[in-house]
């Protein structure tokens, strides 16, 4: 809940943000969205919301799986976790697996809202 909350808030608000930008591609005579311009709005949405909430999943997953192996540090609470992992790996390592997670969550959501504003567009 940490980490989904404040991603779907802020996907929502920079997706939105970026519709109204300048640099999108818009159709020619109109406010509305290219496809292309859907696709960008989305894809860039995924990315900020990933980067900014990314580091809260990881200890989340963290926390997860503490205790599994003996070799694995268990954690008393999520302050603990941060502050561990801070503390032995560096602040890099709050975005450990940050690329893949890109690779599955930013065409899916570029392709979500797209698919969306274009249900919208075809049912209005």
């Amino acid at each position: 809940l940490c980490g989904s909350v404040p991603y779907v808030g802020i996907e929502f608000s920079v997706y939105g943000l970026l519709k109204q930008t300048s640099f999108v591609p818009k159709k020619k005579g109109s406010e509305e969205l290219t496809v292309p311009g859907k696709l960008f709005c989305g894809a860039s949405a995924a990315m900020v919301g990933q980067t900014i909430t990314y580091p809260f999943d990881l200890v989340r997953r963290r926390m997860q799986v503490a205790g599994y192996s003996q070799n694995m540090r268990k954690y008393k609470g999520v302050f603990d976790a941060f502050r561990s992992i801070l503390k032995t790996e560096g602040f890099l390592a709050l975005y450990k697996g940050l690329f893949p997670n890109y690779l599955k969550s930013v065409p899916a959501v570029a392709i979500t809202w797209a698919v969306y504003e274009e249900m919208v567009r075809v049912l209005k």
